[in-house]
């Protein structure tokens, strides 16, 4: 799944996942994970689409061999950004499972 920009973030309940979207996002998703888990988080490049001049970069972030979110962007950086987003604001799907492990 790609994020789109424009999409909103999601009431979170949880005030420790609140407090992280006053931070950026790559950073915000790396500290909680390295916070409960003492991993951080890797960013796969998926496909590079496009001529050189208006490329469309596309990323997931995967944390123990699982897609958190996926992204893309202009920059491999932006598409890390909108990876990252995508994670955290689907961080209810998935942070239990990963708790399991």
């Amino acid at each position: 799944q790609v994020l789109d920009l424009e999409l909103p973030a999601p009431e979170v309940a949880d005030p420790r996942i609140r407090r992280l979207r006053d931070s950026p996002r790559n950073r915000r998703l790396q500290e909680k994970l390295q916070e409960e888990f003492n991993q951080a988080p890797t960013y796969c490049l998926e496909s590079e689409e496009g001529p050189a001049h208006a490329k469309k970069f596309t990323v997931s972030v995967r944390f123990a061999e699982e897609i958190l979110g996926a992204g893309s962007g202009k920059s491999k950086k932006e598409a890390e950004k909108m990876a990252a987003t995508a994670a955290l604001e689907t961080m209810a799907s998935w942070w239990d499972r990963l708790r399991e492990q």
